[in-house]
């Protein structure tokens, strides 16, 4: 098959970047500046339930003792016994993803750590981000600034993700993704094929939802570039993701509430427009701005092998999140991203 004929291949995008960039003290303050609000921000949240369930810590008090125990910054107390018990819950009865194991482990440590860990989290996805952008020049930081706030404002923070056991699946994810973004389409020595495998297959493990996004946009990609980094990409978050998906999606989807995409095949349209309005906004901005470049002769060369990708990936994932929809705006996390950055990237 023919490659692409999209405009942008590996090499412009790359040209894009430029030499000699230097990042400016103003950046790196702003880039500081975040994860000190980012962390602040959890450590004002006290431990949510699942916190508390996953640590074993509920094992010899109630839930009312324990928050009043700890407060805002107190730290888990462990007990083997019943965290063993909990591993064999989490890998079972619900979904083995990588982080949600280790999380039973992760809560031994004082919650001030956690909440810095998150903060630099976010702060590294950010950064990750912007040196695909090449934001990191000291004349671009208003443009990382206003994507910055984007996610801060428009990202479904709301929906539980100032908790510690949720949010780790969401925010620790975006540092390895945006990083096989760059990996794939900034970098001028690309790491083997082998390498993209072993990066795949860790986003698969951690997350299947963004798994199974990047994986349906490396092989869309594949079939029109015949990239073989792509195609490496695709098959190390494939099995991983699969495997998350059984325990988990059909874990979900067997609640009564949990079918609100196929609730809209089978009860109109009203339902499907209040989902997709009220959880994908930037979704539909995405696919709106993608569809009018698209269908215009002028504008149709601007659209390069990553905005196609990006598109694939928000859409993907989107389509996921409508399956598990009654778990709230947080679904919509990994559809979300992809199209903020999709959107900032259009407007480069």
């Amino acid at each position: 098959m023919a490659t692409i004929s999209l405009s942008g291949t590996l090499s412009a995008t790359r040209a894009k970047t430029g030499k000699g960039t230097t990042t400016s003290a103003l950046t790196w303050a702003f880039l500081a500046s975040v994860g000190v609000l980012v962390t602040i921000w959890y450590s004002v949240t006290p431990y949510y339930s699942d916190d508390l369930v996953y640590a074993g810590a509920l094992a010899g008090e109630s839930t009312d003792a324990i928050f009043s125990r700890l407060g805002t910054c107190g730290r888990v107390a462990f007990d083997w016994d019943w965290s063993w018990v909990k591993i064999q819950d989490v890998t079972v009865a619900t979904t083995p993803r990588l982080l949600d194991l280790l999380n039973i482990f992760l809560l031994w440590l004082p919650k001030w750590v956690l909440d810095t860990l998150m903060g630099l989290a976010f702060t590294a996805s950010i950064w990750m981000i912007s040196r695909i952008f090449n934001y990191l020049k000291g004349n671009q930081v208003v443009r990382m600034a206003a994507m910055t706030l984007t996610m801060l404002i428009f990202l479904p923070w709301e929906c539980s993700m100032t908790c510690f056991s949720y949010s780790k699946n969401y925010i620790w994810p975006l540092v390895l993704v945006s990083w096989i973004i760059f990996l794939l389409f900034k970098k001028k020595e690309r790491p083997s094929s082998v390498s993209m495998f072993a990066l795949g297959f860790l986003l698969g493990w951690i997350h299947e939802m963004v798994g199974l996004a990047v994986c349906a946009a490396c092989v869309v990609d594949y079939w029109c570039s015949r990239d073989k980094k792509m195609l490496a990409t695709a098959a190390g978050t494939l099995a991983p993701s699969v495997v998350m998906l059984v325990f988990g999606y059909l874990n979900r989807i067997d609640d009564s509430s949990s079918y609100l995409l196929f609730a809209a095949y089978l009860y109109g349209f009203k339902f499907a427009t209040y989902f997709w309005l009220t959880c994908a906004p930037w979704l539909l901005l995405s696919i709106t701005v993608s569809l009018v470049t698209a269908g215009s002769k002028k504008f149709r060369k601007h659209i390069d092998r990553l905005w196609v990708w990006l598109q694939v990936a928000a859409v993907a994932a989107g389509l996921q999140g409508g399956v598990v929809a009654y778990q709230g705006d947080r679904v919509m996390w990994y559809c979300t991203v992809f199209s903020i950055v999709l959107c900032f990237h259009i407007l480069n």
